[in-house]
């Protein structure tokens, strides 16, 4: 396991082609609901088809468990990360976290697009693509209004943000 990528916690049901503790740390429903909150950076809840919920979250535990973190992050994660870093640093615990943002601006369409392209084309899936780009359309909208970082007027003057544009070609990073 390359420990430069922070692996997340989730709910959800492991793909075939996925491994435990190294693409996410697949745990139950139940196991979830007994993490002490104090031992949890964040979380989100999400709604799939059928009213079943999954959850998605980042452990203290997990990013102890990392160096050099290397991750793919919402806007909530990120606000979530810095806050907790603040915190610890604001009570003199020092955590040498250098928090540093790549924003890709991708319009609705090729992100709509991508996503569909990923899934195994059942109309679960195809559903389940549109879902969540509405969702992250959403979230990214309603974040830029309350994180700095993420406007691209200022971006490109702040030290710690990289806008990459919809039609470059992104740093992409494998494990």
């Amino acid at each position: 396991n390359d420990k430069s990528f922070l692996v997340y916690g989730t709910t959800r049901e492991k793909r075939s082609y996925e491994t435990n503790n190294v693409d996410y740390h697949f745990i139950t429903e139940e196991e979830f609901k007994n993490i002490p909150k104090e031992d949890l950076i964040e979380s989100r809840e999400y709604n799939l088809l059928e009213n079943k919920t999954v959850h998605y979250f980042t452990k203290i535990d997990y990013f102890n468990e990392s160096s050099n973190i290397i991750c793919t992050a919402s806007p909530y994660q990120f606000e979530s990360y810095k806050r907790w870093i603040y915190n610890f640093n604001k009570n003199n615990d020092l955590l040498n976290y250098n928090l540093n943002m790549i924003r890709i601006d991708v319009d609705l369409k090729n992100r709509l697009m991508r996503a569909i392209n990923r899934s195994s084309g059942s109309d679960d899936m195809i559903y389940e693509a549109c879902r969540r780009t509405i969702n992250e359309k959403r979230e990214f909208d309603d974040a830029s209004n309350r994180i700095p970082e993420l406007k691209a007027s200022i971006s490109d003057r702040m030290k710690n943000v990289f806008l990459v544009d919809n039609n470059l070609i992104a740093p992409s990073y494998t494990r």
